[in-house]
């Protein structure tokens, strides 16, 4: 268990019942939170849109569709018209966005990333966010006391953990603190295959509580289906589903169920056994088919478990377009559904029998009916209407003396901003915007500025920092908005110790090499006869004269200084990282000293000869950007005027070697992530070597380089 997860700070755990399937391709998806205790309940709108209706404290909205680019949010009380808060959004292709609110000061969401990249099957993905304004940071440990997580800081985003998926038992501690005097002591927390969960804490210190938002992570090829595991066999305790011997699903709960899971095509052998147990209760096997969704449900027939598994199209579901599900496992029982309105959609579906219906979003909500003998009982879902999107999935089981209602937590495909419940404004005076608000407080209306996300300290692309190294530098190169995993060995699953903005520059103290033993280490001699161990061969004695290592087999063993004063060293990935030598220009990374591979990366202390402090590049022009407000990134441009594309946003405070200027001497050509571009003139401070210098002194380009349509990625 020492590769352990997170924890929340709470004392109620609540499961919050929205999921989304992400999608590729360009698209972006965002999700809202309501976490800002005493607040009432609001209706969030984007791009003028009513999204969602009536958003309570503590509840998540699903993940919707989010246009590309700055989508303008307004949030106002639940059926009122006047906002409490708006704000701009900058939405970058294919991110899942998670917006909380957590604080009046200042009112607004604050944006993180939820990483819903594919996962193997049998693994799961977690990480935290601390949300609680007025709470200090805290430790999640082990019930020994490791540290898993340590000095988790408020609104301040954390690495992910690919974990198998299993129940994990986590201590929470004030930072420092001992497990005997734990917040919340040994707390048992179960992570299903193919899921991300997000632990958020929330509320006050008074009163701490949290909610763990999951979403499926995205199929590995086009060849998946996706199933979800309900537990409805009354009377059972929790239960361990696995598929092909290996655990998928631990501890599910009675009345509980999983998310659509992303599952590859193929048959798998799967099995119920009660929780930690060997011994299966019932198994079977499942074929998974590509594109559909396929439902399997532990339940008692005949005194003991059985499983019963229906599938679907999965592309009954649209953005404008909800999907009714409706199993029935209650052994001679009738069920039927209805919307409020008494407007019967489904009736008399028989035992063992199974049905899917598209339903049209409106402000009704949906009741299920069961019938048996002279017995009946009714449930329905505790939402607000029916959205477009979602998932609404209900099973009829066997109860103690009649049949019962499970509405299962609902899960849902990117909705489109505008696919909320249309019918809402309409039934009431709830007016839906029909032109963006204007009165937005924005830093400028320059249209070099990209407009502030979210609360600057939380944005994923927040202050960049900067390492002062007599070595070589790397600065990180990812898409705006996204941030650059530091692992604690040179491997993609290694403990996260924390995030690195865009536009970070990093000491490069090395890349990866032989690993070496410690001093006090004897080494146990081979046996006769034994194989030898493969010795290691440095990859640089393998290249031609003019060849570099391929950066994406090589790791680097970097120093990072946090924007609070701290340092983390760890190992990247070379993909990501824009070498350069003390002197600020481009180097290979063949020419990197090795480091030995087993040396681990650690949050805190101080690498040799590195200071947190600016990096002056040298003996070139150097033009640094200031002058913009809190939040506000600065545009590359593809050409030297206001209308070009933008091909990246760039934070106050990065350094950014210059080229040339037009002759006008209004823009500069630069380089920042790989790409060639130009920036506006008043939003830099031209330098060399750390003195100031004339827009004079740049070289006029007669013939502007102009980038590739092709930008570098994550």
């Amino acid at each position: 268990m020492k590769k352990l997860i997170w924890l929340l700070i709470t004392l109620v755990l609540v499961v919050t019942p929205f999921s989304a399937f992400a999608q590729t391709g360009g698209a972006a998806s965002i999700r809202y939170v309501h976490a800002l205790e005493g607040a009432p309940n609001v209706d969030v709108y984007t791009n003028g849109a009513l999204t969602y209706a009536d958003l309570a404290f503590g509840q998540a909205t699903p993940y919707f569709s989010a246009a590309l680019g700055a989508i303008q949010v307004s949030v106002t009380a639940s059926g009122e018209t006047d906002a409490l808060w708006e704000q701009i959004i900058d939405v970058v292709a294919d991110q899942a966005l998670v917006a909380i609110v957590s604080t009046s000061d200042p009112l607004a969401f604050t944006v993180f990333q939820d990483d819903l990249n594919p996962l193997p099957v049998g693994r799961a993905r977690l990480t935290a966010i601390h949300a609680i304004p007025d709470a200090p940071a805290v430790d999640i440990v082990l019930a020994d006391g490791r540290p898993v997580i340590p000095n988790l800081q408020y609104n301040q985003p954390y690495g992910t953990l690919d974990i198998p998926s299993q129940a994990y038992g986590l201590v929470v501690t004030t930072v420092g603190g001992a497990v005997t005097d734990a917040i919340i002591p040994t707390t048992t927390f179960s992570l299903n295959t193919g899921t991300s969960y997000i632990a958020l804490a929330y509320g006050t210190v008074e009163n701490p509580m949290a909610l763990l938002l999951s979403a499926p992570t995205l199929p590995n090829d086009a060849t998946s289906g996706y199933v979800r595991v309900v537990h409805a066999a009354d009377g059972a305790a929790a239960v361990d589903i696995a598929a092909n011997g290996s655990i998928i699903v631990p501890s599910l709960d009675f009345g509980t169920a999983t998310e659509y899971l992303s599952i590859p095509a193929g048959d798998y052998e799967v099995s119920v056994t009660p929780e930690g147990a060997t011994d299966a209760l019932v198994s079977t096997t499942l074929t998974v088919e590509a594109n559909t969704r396929t439902t399997v449900i532990a339940s008692v027939a005949g005194g003991s478990v059985a499983l019963s598994a229906f599938t679907s199209d999965e592309a009954l579901v649209g953005a404008d377009v909800a999907a009714f599900s409706l199993a029935n496992v209650a052994p001679e029982a009738n069920a039927s559904a209805a919307l409020s309105n008494g407007s019967v959609f489904i009736d008399d579906l028989a035992s063992d029998d199974y049905t899917t219906t598209s339903l049209t979003p409106n402000v009704d909500n949906i009741t299920i009916n069961t019938t048996f003998e002279a017995l009946s009982n009714e449930a329905s879902f505790d939402v607000t209407g029916i959205y477009g999107g979602v998932y609404y999935d209900a099973v009829v089981y066997a109860g103690e003396s009649a049949p019962q209602v499970l509405a299962l937590p609902l899960v849902s495909i990117p909705l489109s901003s505008a696919s909320a419940v249309a019918a809402v404004a309409a039934e009431t005076e709830v007016a839906v915007v029909s032109a963006p608000i204007e009165a937005l407080a924005v830093p400028t209306t320059d249209p070099n500025i990209a407009l502030p996300t979210a609360t600057p300290q939380a944005q994923v692309q927040a202050s960049v920092t900067e390492t002062t190294t007599d070595g070589p530098t790397g600065r990180v190169l990812v898409d705006p908005g996204a941030n650059l995993q530091l692992r604690q060995y040179p491997n993609s699953e290694a403990l996260s110790l924390g995030l690195a903005p865009g536009g970070t520059v990093l000491a490069v103290l090395g890349r990866e090499g032989a690993a070496v033993p410690p001093e006090f280490f004897t080494p146990t001699p081979t046996p006769e006869g034994a194989a030898t161990p493969t010795p290691f061969v440095d990859p640089v004695t393998l290249l031609g004269e003019d060849e570099d290592l391929d950066p994406i087999e090589t790791w680097l063993f970097v120093v990072y200084s946090t924007p609070d004063g701290g340092q983390i060293t760890a190992w990247v990935n070379a993909l990501y990282i824009e070498l350069r030598d003390a002197r600020g220009l481009r180097a290979a990374f063949r020419d990197l000293p090795t480091i030995p591979s087993n040396r681990f990366g650690e949050q805190g202390g101080q690498a040799a000869g590195v200071a947190p402090t600016a990096n002056p590049l040298r003996n070139v022009n150097v033009a640094t950007v200031q002058g913009l407000q809190e939040g506000a990134n600065l545009h590359l441009r593809r050409r030297p005027n206001s209308q070009s594309e933008s091909l990246a946003l760039i934070p106050n405070g990065v350094q950014l070697i210059v080229s040339g200027r037009t002759v006008t001497a209004d823009w500069i050509e630069v380089e920042y992530q790989g790409q060639i571009g130009w920036v506006s003139v008043p939003f830099v401070l031209l330098t060399y070597n750390e003195d100031e210098v004339e827009i004079s002194t740049i070289e006029i380009l007669a013939t502007p380089t102009v980038t590739p349509t092709a930008t570098v990625g994550v």
